[in-house]
């Protein structure tokens, strides 16, 4: 498992459904872990080692469930005898956009495409043809060796996913996705969903006394939100009242350098209106702001955000997503209303001010709960714990 504040919650069901018969393991120590807490985890350090002493104690009565496919997990996973079960609980990054060189196109829109290749991409080191002409058949050489490196680590990858007995999920898409692009995949889909924390929470409507128009832009501090994409589309609304929050609290490797970039960028087209949250906040500060928000862009190509994507849904907000989102594409098959990002430069302050009538917010309400069905989600760990 991963330190993440959805791991407390998954242990708990777990524990609620099959008591004491499971092993949850985390790569660190209770010291510097930053979100889980639960009294079970068992922390090794390294995760290899671990792996290599309890590797010959597990029978076929024993399942493996994986929560964020890691290439450290590769050699431990592959060495387990065939009628060993293997599940992995699928979060989205690990499949759908590593290697990153493999995944561009699907992710990046193009300025974000540009940032990437220019400041995060790996690329061989090219030697200057000018100092010498055959480095013009080296540099061929090296472009193709990169390229091979780069077909490897996708094949191995691809050898874990078809060893996979169960792929845990709440979007078939996603499944469908992985399915047309990797040979031999076919793990059994079954239903499962982390806990996002709305239960609890109460529609959280503007007051209309306010005129400013206050966008939410994205979920985290990474590149596959296509931040400069999203910010170079509202340009058009930059001289207008309004504003924008983004949050960009956590992301992945290389984020220090992409967060300042953004940073930089919503300040230069929008001054004070641009404000990034870039501070971990409570669940309940952080729902608190939702009051302020009236339209929440989400400009993913990939599936990513869903927890904030539902809880935006559930709280009666205007969502404008990316046609190729496999969560746009959920929810819309469950009827939800919601907007496509490429309208938000021509739609006007004016609608953008408007708010979902009462019958669009309940068909949205529908949606989400119908996606995330909890007695489901138990049945599912019933099924495979026990």
């Amino acid at each position: 498992m991963v330190d993440d504040k959805f791991i407390d919650g998954f242990i708990n069901d777990a524990e609620s459904i099959s008591t004491g018969k499971n092993i949850y393991i985390i790569e660190g120590s209770s010291t510097t872990a930053k979100y889980v807490k639960h009294p079970l985890i068992t922390f090794v350090n390294p995760l290899e080692a671990y792996f290599e002493t309890i590797k010959n104690s597990i029978t076929s009565n024993d399942k493996i469930f994986i929560h964020w496919l890691h290439y450290r997990l590769e050699e431990f996973l592959m060495s387990l005898p065939a009628n060993i079960k293997i599940g992995l609980f699928f979060w989205g990054g690990e499949i759908v956009q590593d290697p990153r060189e493999a995944y561009k196109k699907d992710n990046y829109e193009p300025i974000t495409m540009k940032f990437f290749e220019k400041y995060i991409e790996s690329k061989p080191r090219y030697l200057n043809p000018w100092e010498n002409p055959l480095n013009i058949v080296r540099n061929f050489k090296r472009q193709k060796q990169f390229q091979l490196r780069i077909k490897k680590i996708l094949e191995t990858k691809y050898q874990i996913l078809a060893r996979l007995d169960y792929f845990l999920h709440w979007n078939q898409f996603d499944y469908n996705w992985i399915k047309a692009r990797v040979p031999n995949f076919n793990a059994g889909f079954k239903y499962h969903f982390y806990e996002v924390g709305m239960d609890n929470n109460a529609l959280l409507l503007k007051n209309r006394n306010d005129k400013t128009v206050v966008f939410w832009l994205g979920n985290s501090a990474t590149l596959s939100n296509n931040h400069f994409d999203a910010l170079n589309l509202l340009k058009v609304y930059s001289k207008q009242d309004v504003k924008i929050i983004c949050p960009m609290s956590y992301g992945d490797y290389n984020s220090d350098q992409y967060l300042q970039a953004v940073l930089d960028y919503g300040k230069e087209i929008f001054g004070s209106k641009f404000m990034a949250l870039t501070q971990f906040m409570p669940r309940a500060e952080y729902f608190k702001l939702f009051e302020e928000v009236d339209a929440v862009i989400m400009y993913h190509n990939r599936t990513q955000g869903a927890g904030n994507t539902f809880a935006f849904l559930m709280t009666g907000k205007k969502l404008f997503m990316q046609e190729k989102s496999t969560v746009y594409q959920l929810l819309k098959k469950n009827h939800a209303t919601l907007f496509l990002n490429k309208e938000l430069a021509s739609m006007g302050i004016e609608k953008l001010r408007t708010p979902l009538t009462e019958e669009e917010i309940n068909h949205n309400k529908k949606a989400v709960e119908k996606i995330l069905d909890r007695d489901k989600k138990l049945q599912t760990l019933q099924s495979l714990l026990n």
